[in-house]
Order: structure tokens, then C-alpha cells, then sequence
């Protein structure tokens, strides 16, 4: 081949994580002879039907996408978990390789690729990045229709917990879908992720304790700077000096008790009063937390009414 061919075949595969298409190949000016050679030489390998890698030692996990995306053609992209970990949602590489295509194409499927497809799938790429993937907002939104209402919310506020994106585009990436699973849940949520909520666990609190028994608001990680380090308390009742600490599934055991105890300690000694509560209590007891916040809140001067969920709340059991 010649130099400038070569340098040409170099660059695109460099900048595709070190695969190309035949058609690439032969667009560069490399002939079907060159790339037999190529193949039957062992410098370079097959991935997929029309698809190499240019080295024959095993592919690192992007190069694998990218071999997908690669092999599914014009207008295909990354999408589910595949571009969550392009993204930066997740930190383990899933197994299989989802990718999104155009709904007006057909693709030989192999057995390591998932398929999908979709009308605009244009209008569900991101603008930049290699391999080519859904943006973050329809990442959120097709992994949230997948499972159920928890799931939603947990990947709802993962991603705005982590800055990956924000409740506005969320927003507006909703409105571009004409259906979606929990369309209801993720507009009424996206309210209370803009406030504050960064978990499950939080949201739930919010839902099933604080609003339907009408206590007051809080003010959702806030942030107190004590010895020069900064931390952020859940729920923070500011006017009454009240600090309510939501554990999640996990974070109980070595380093995790020990953050809760460093939290729990500054609240102490800046003169509040601090609550914990888990899953079990939120979850299963959301009247009894409501019950138990309402008393610390009076304690401390909360004026309010605290009142029944509904039908059967055994908070009024226990107001007197």
C-alpha cells in the first residue's frame, strides 16, 4: 500500500478505538487484496462480518463497542447500558453491547449485540464522543422504562447526583417522547430531584413521610462546613434546628458507620437535634417516622398539624 494510504488507515482506526469497516478501508484507498492480506497475516483480525481490529490481541470493552456500532452501520449508536458506561453512569462494564438504529434498517444480528430501534435516533444522539452513543437525558429515560417505579427514580437521580445532567433537560428530553412507561412519575419527580433528592430512599421520604402528613419542608442537602470540610445533611429543618439522616441499603458497615457517626457528631455540636432513619422504617413504618419527626419538630417550636396519609394512618393513633 502506499505511504499516504497507510497514514490515512492509521488515523481512522486510532480514532476508532483500533477498528474499521471494509467499506472504510476500500474508501481509503486500500484494496480487497490488502485487506485479505491483512486478515490471513495476522495483523489484523476479524470482529464482525465487514468489521477488523487491527491488532490480534483481545479487545478492551470500548474497542468492543465500537466494533458494534461499527458493524450496525449509519445512524447506529451505543444506547441502555452500553452508553450508561459511556457516560459515566455506572462503573462496570455490562456484558452484553446494546445498540440503538434507525427504525427503518434491518441488522444481521450477532449473539453478543442487542438490538433496538427507534424513529429518531438522531434526535436521541449525543453531539460528541466516540463510539457514537445516546445523550445522557435519553440514557436516563430508556434505562427508567426498563424496570419498575424504583428504578426509575434511581436513575432519575443518579444521574443529576452525579452532574451528568440536569432536571431541565431531563425535562425536556420527556416531552420529546410521546410514551413513556412512567411518564407521570418522572414529570411529578423531576420537581422534587430539583430540590434536593439524590436517592431512592430520599424520594420516598419526601412521598411517603414528610408531604402526606403535612410536615413541614426541608431544606435537601444542605451544606455545613465544620473543620474546614464540607458535608451535607439530608433533610434539614433549619428554623427549628431539627436534621433528619436517611441510610440507604447500604453504607452501614467500616467507613460508612463512621461518616453517619462524624455526621450525626457535627449536627450535635452545632446545637441540633438529628434523627436516622433506614429502609426499614421509611418503607414500612412511614407513619411512625412522620409521628417521631413531628414530636422533635414541636420540641423545638413547629407549630404545625401534623395529619393522616389517608384511609387507616396509624400516625393518628398516636397523637393525642
Amino acid at each position: 500500500m502506499r505511504t499516504a494510504t497507510v497514514n490515512r488507515v492509521e488515523a481512522l482506526a486510532e480514532a476508532q478505538l483500533g477498528v474499521l469497516t471494509r467499506a472504510q478501508c476500500l474508501g481509503l484507498g486500500m484494496t480487497s487484496g490488502a485487506i485479505r492480506w491483512m486478515v490471513h497475516s495476522s495483523r489484523w483480525r476479524r470482529v464482525h462480518p465487514g468489521v477488523y481490529a487491527t491488532h490480534v490481541g483481545p479487545l478492551e470493552w470500548r474497542a468492543r463497542v465500537s466494533a458494534a456500532v461499527l458493524y450496525c452501520g449509519e445512524g447506529a449508536v451505543a444506547s441502555h447500558r452500553t452508553a450508561a458506561r459511556l457516560h459515566g453512569l455506572v462503573d462496570q462494564d455490562p456484558h452484553g453491547i446494546e445498540v440503538l438504529i434507525p427504525a427503518n434498517r434491518r441488522v444481521a444480528q450477532p449473539s453478543q449485540i442487542r438490538l433496538a430501534t427507534c424513529v429518531d435516533v438522531a434526535g436521541r444522539t449525543a453531539p460528541s464522543g466516540w463510539p457514537s452513543r445516546t445523550s445522557v437525558e435519553d440514557t436516563v429515560l430508556d434505562l427508567a422504562e426498563r424496570g419498575d417505579a424504583d428504578n426509575a427514580i434511581a436513575w432519575l437521580t443518579k444521574a443529576c447526583q452525579q452532574r451528568r445532567t440536569t432536571t431541565k433537560r431531563l425535562a425536556e428530553a420527556l416531552d420529546k417522547r410521546t410514551r413513556h412507561r412512567w411518564r407521570e412519575l418522572l414529570v411529578d419527580a423531576l420537581g422534587d430531584v430539583g430540590e434536593g433528592v439524590e436517592s431512592v430512599l430520599e424520594y420516598r421520604y419526601v412521598r411517603r413521610v414528610e408531604r402526606p402528613h403535612g410536615l413541614p419542608n426541608a431544606r435537601r442537602q444542605r451544606v455545613v462546613i465544620s473543620g474546614g470540610r464540607r458535608r451535607r445533611t439530608d433533610n434539614d429543618y433549619e428554623p427549628f434546628g431539627v436534621v433528619v439522616e436517611l441510610d440507604g441499603r447500604l453504607g452501614h458497615e467500616g467507613e460508612g458507620v463512621f461518616r453517619d457517626r462524624t455526621r450525626d457528631n457535627v449536627a450535635t455540636v452545632s446545637g441540633k437535634a438529628s434523627l436516622r432513619f433506614g429502609w426499614a422504617d421509611v418503607d414500612a413504618q412511614p407513619c411512625e417516622v412522620a409521628h417521631d419527626v413531628a414530636v422533635l419538630l414541636r420540641s423545638r417550636g413547629w407549630r404545625g398539624q401534623l395529619t393522616p396519609c389517608g384511609v387507616g394512618c396509624r400516625v393518628m393513633s398516636r397523637t393525642g
